[in-house]
């Protein structure tokens, strides 16, 4: 939602943008990014444009996990079809307020990631997004995600 006299350029925190008013600035780097390439592509020679990377995250897509325990995450199979370098970025997303404070992600901007996950968010799904940039020009981005189910600790009897 737009308010009247606010820029189209504004992001999310800036004057004028009260929460939970417009989510969608957050992404407006990445798909304007995205719109650029694909005019890119209508007037460039394939080798000249640039395109965006293939995310790959190793495993099954939702995992399962004790809480009080951790799960790896493994993105070393992601690619760049030009060869340009990338930038890796795990986070929990959507962000709950409470997630945040019983999970922590562990190498954020790597290839590997590792999820923390404290002993009370039990029966909780947490969602993990990765999102990978190129360094091409325009720096082009594409996500991944995977779910963890927090389960509660079993207690051999």
């Amino acid at each position: 939602m737009l308010r009247q006299g606010r820029s189209a350029g504004q992001g999310d925190g800036e004057q004028g943008l009260g929460e939970g008013d417009s989510t969608v600035y957050r992404w407006q780097p990445a798909f304007q990014a995205d719109f650029a390439e694909r005019l890119d592509g209508c007037v460039k020679p394939y080798a000249e444009a640039n395109h965006p990377p293939v995310v790959r995250i190793r495993g099954e897509r939702v995992r399962k996990v004790d809480a009080g325990n951790s799960v790896d995450l493994d993105a070393r199979d992601t690619t760049d079809p030009d060869g340009d370098g990338l930038d890796f970025s795990w986070v929990i997303y959507p962000i709950h307020p409470d997630l945040a404070r019983e999970v922590a992600v562990e190498g954020r901007g790597s290839q590997r990631a590792r999820v923390v996950v404290h002993p009370t968010p039990t029966g909780q799904t947490i969602p993990i997004l990765l999102a990978v940039t190129d360094r091409g020009h325009p720096r082009l981005t594409r996500y991944g995600r995977v779910l963890i189910m927090a389960e509660r600790v079993k207690v051999a009897r």
